[in-house]
């Protein structure tokens, strides 16, 4: 009978145990499924493709995949439940009224997580936030925070929660200068069904629509500290501006990170050594390096594999004089792009994803998107957000960011800007992101190598690095580096010694050539003239 018994406990214990592991794999398949994310217009205008960027680029620093669709290019059955977590419907331009009925009744039909930015609420989507909606026109409105408070820089019509159900969650509130009594929830969430009435260019926009899609799709709720990053850093940056920046920087124990671009031709030439030299100082002061591709101009793209090639060679070139990138800085399209998250993203286990630059709206785009983009996640995708969207903002200090996030700053143009960025940082009152303290720990690989930083220490191919200046040599106006030459360049330059000689014997012979010849004319012509005079 006790074995029996045993036995019935231990086939319990077993069926729970495979029970707890496929509910386990279910909710960590259910986590994996991306997010539908449809679009009524980019509306360049009022830069709404500004607006669809910062969405994408917050989706994907809580890990979440977004599969991006206008509107106008959706397809009936395309939101199926099961097959995405979650559809987020954007609405950028409320004058044009689009609609699609094969969308509106999948969306309807679909019982997983809901969230609407902008006006235009639908039926469907009324009924499951409930409670009323007002529509604000043109008025001076205050976001808070807690004990932050930002005005929201644009005077505009906005669609708010008015009044709320039982079991809504208030998301920040928003204020009238004319009626600061009155409060209106900012974003709602009610149950699996979330309303955001713009995703606007504001830093407490930007962060409280963080919270609320932590919120919604059920993200650990941890406050992350912001990194101060500076960009705009090439080989034609100011060195003194840039290292005294470094220092300023250093000096007030201010952790930072740069995002700098690098060269694939002509890494030989002093001024390339001088501009990692001045890297390996931010190495050395405790601060980070992302590396960024250079800007794209024209019409000309390159291929996966030209990308791939360029990636590596900077890289390499980087590695040789101990510039240690700690993962990849690019602009929010990147993430969009098959090729560019094949050839860099995918390498790199931090990117740093910079906001899109504003298009103008009498310039196509010189590369159009697919119908259907999908951004992909990364184990750590921090969001970039411009430290002047907080400018504004009061009790900065009290800001909760809950998802990896960059303050940037962009290079300071002399040193009057340097110190003036300064006193902004001094008064800002931002807890930043320590790599040390906060035990950041990266991998960027490329080809056969991979560079590593755990918590302060550089790794390539998982060894330790130990002495960032090994090997280097000082590159001053008066000193070159030894290269090793090359068979083929020793050839080459013994041609051109070998012709330069040539040359000169020929020049030789014919100077030879000519006072010999000057001779016999003068002593054939004008010795007989001279005789037949006399």
């Amino acid at each position: 009978m006790k074995c029996k018994s045993y036995f019935g406990w231990f086939l319990i214990t077993v069926l729970l145990v495979i029970g707890i592991e496929r509910t386990a794999i279910r909710a960590e398949a259910a986590d994996n499924q991306p997010v539908l994310l449809v679009y009524d217009s980019k509306n360049v205008a009022e830069h709404g493709d500004l607006s669809l960027d910062r969405c994408q680029r917050l989706l994907t620093s809580f890990g979440l995949r977004a599969r991006t669709v206008q509107l106008s290019q959706y397809h009936q059955h395309m939101l199926k439940t099961g097959r995405y977590q979650g559809v987020i419907t954007m609405v950028n331009w409320a004058q044009s009224r689009s609609q699609n009925q094969a969308f509106e009744q999948d969306r309807a039909r679909f019982n997983g997580i809901k969230l609407h930015i902008g006006p235009n609420l639908q039926a469907d989507e009324r009924t499951g936030l409930g409670g009323t909606f007002k529509t604000l026109t043109h008025q001076q409105l205050n976001l808070h925070q807690g004990r932050a408070r930002q005005p929201l820089s644009a005077n505009k019509t906005l669609l708010v929660n008015d009044r709320r159900t039982d079991g809504t969650q208030s998301i920040g509130w928003l204020t009238s200068q004319t009626q600061p009594a009155t409060l209106y929830s900012y974003g709602v969430v009610v149950g699996q069904a979330g309303f955001l009435p713009e995703l606007g260019k504001d830093g407490l926009s930007m962060t409280l629509a963080g919270q609320l899609l932590a919120r919604l799709f059920r993200r650990p709720s941890w406050v992350h500290r912001p990194m101060l990053t500076i960009t705009g850093i090439t080989p034609y940056t100011r060195l003194d501006h840039l290292q005294h920046l470094i220092d300023q920087l250093a000096a007030r124990g201010f952790p930072f990170a740069l995002s700098i671009v690098s060269v694939a031709q002509n890494t030989n030439l002093k001024a390339f050594h001088r501009y990692t030299k001045v890297l390996r100082s931010v190495e050395k002061a405790g601060g980070l390096i992302f590396w960024s591709p250079a800007t794209e101009i024209g019409t000309q793209r390159l291929n996966e594999t030209e990308l791939r090639s360029v990636f590596q060679i900077e890289l390499a070139s980087l590695g040789a004089d101990r510039v240690i990138p700690v993962g990849v800085s690019a602009a929010g399209y990147w993430n969009r792009s098959v090729r560019r998250q094949r050839a860099v993203l995918n390498q790199a286990t931090h990117v740093l994803m910079l906001p899109d630059q504003p298009q103008k709206l009498e310039q196509p785009s010189a590369e159009p998107e697919a119908a259907v983009t999908t951004s992909q996640q990364f184990d750590t995708g921090i969001v970039g957000i411009p430290f002047k969207a907080f400018e504004t903002a009061t009790f900065r200090g009290k800001i909760k960011f809950t998802q990896p996030t960059a303050l940037l700053v962009n290079m300071p143009a002399g040193q009057r800007e340097i110190n003036d960025l300064m006193q902004q940082l001094q008064t800002s009152n931002f807890k930043w992101f320590d790599p040390v303290q906060d035990q950041l720990k990266t991998t960027l690989k490329t080809a056969a190598t991979s560079y590593g930083y755990r918590a302060g220490q550089y790794l390539f191919n998982g060894e330790p690095i130990t002495d960032l200046d090994a090997g280097m040599t000082e590159f001053s106006d008066s000193h070159q580096r030894v290269v090793k030459t090359s068979w083929m360049n020793q050839i080459i330059q013994w041609q051109s010694q070998a012709l330069l000689w040539l040359f000169a014997g020929i020049g030789l012979l014919l100077a030879g050539l000519l006072i010999v010849g000057r001779h016999i004319y003068r002593g054939k012509f004008i010795h007989s003239h001279m005789n037949k005079d006399r």
